[in-house]
């Protein structure tokens, strides 16, 4: 059985604790979304503004509902209580739907497909990689979804996690670790920043993802469905991954494997 990530099962069990009738605030002509400003390009800090392609995306929502954006900056794992408590509306940042049904959240429809790329540094080989070859090195992980499972998968040894994507890219950098597997536009983000990393292959788990709202909401999450629809027909989601990542929006010329 494929070991869970710390941070859905955190999310399952928040969802579990349903809160008292009356406990959510009403916030009218404000979307107020929690997140954690610390996943670049999705969402972090920039000259202590909060950037990213999720608070792009909440901005163009909030404008396409008449509202006011308002970001609230914490802790990955308060996120989801601060959506539960009231305190804002919904909750953004590399969410994705829990396995357990909750009758207490709602999940947005996915907006994104979640991938990870496998990322080294130094000069790239002209050698076709094998993911064989991984096997008992030392491949680092960022504590988040499904990447520590996915690393010791590869190397069939226990993977280094790294609390901050920073951190561990420091670590490859600085040749701690042999390989890091890394959300692949956060890879891709780095390796922008870098000349000296590159990403050698990319899996993809199949998941999405998604924005969480309480399940007292369902009026305001058929809103943002309806208009996450709009920014993909139109292409503006497109428009927003330029943005943080350059030009270049196709996928990697790696293999892209369905684990």
């Amino acid at each position: 059985m494929q070991k869970k990530s710390k941070k859905i099962l955190t999310l399952t069990a928040l969802a579990a604790a349903a809160m008292p009738a009356g406990a959510r605030a009403s916030y009218t002509g404000t979307l107020s979304v929690a997140t954690c400003a610390d996943f670049p390009p999705y969402e972090y800090c920039d000259d202590q503004e909060i950037v990213g392609i999720d608070m792009e995306i909440a901005r163009m929502i909030a404008e396409e509902l008449g509202m006011e954006l308002e970001i609230c900056n914490m802790s990955f794992d308060s996120i989801f209580d601060a959506v539960q408590s009231g305190k804002t509306r919904i909750a953004m940042g590399r969410v994705v739907k829990p396995e357990e049904e909750t009758d207490t959240m709602l999940f947005s429809d996915g907006y994104m497909d979640v991938k990870y790329a496998i990322l080294m540094a130094g000069e790239q080989t002209t050698e076709e990689f094998q993911r064989e070859d991984l096997q008992g090195k030392k491949i680092g992980a960022a504590d988040t979804l499904q990447g520590e499972t996915l690393a010791e998968e590869l190397s069939q040894e226990t993977a280094t996690v790294y609390e901050k994507e920073g951190d561990a890219v420091n670590a490859l950098e600085k040749g701690e670790i042999d390989a890091l597997i890394l959300d692949e536009k956060a890879a891709r983000y780095f390796c922008c920043q870098s000349e000296n990393l590159y990403i050698c292959d990319s899996i993809s788990d199949g998941q999405n993802f998604v924005i969480t709202a309480s399940a007292e909401d369902e009026e305001l999450m058929t809103d943002i469905n309806d208009a996450l629809a709009t920014m993909k027909e139109t292409g503006e989601l497109d428009k927003m991954v330029e943005k943080y990542l350059g030009e270049e929006t196709e996928e990697e010329s790696t293999e892209d494997i369905t684990e």
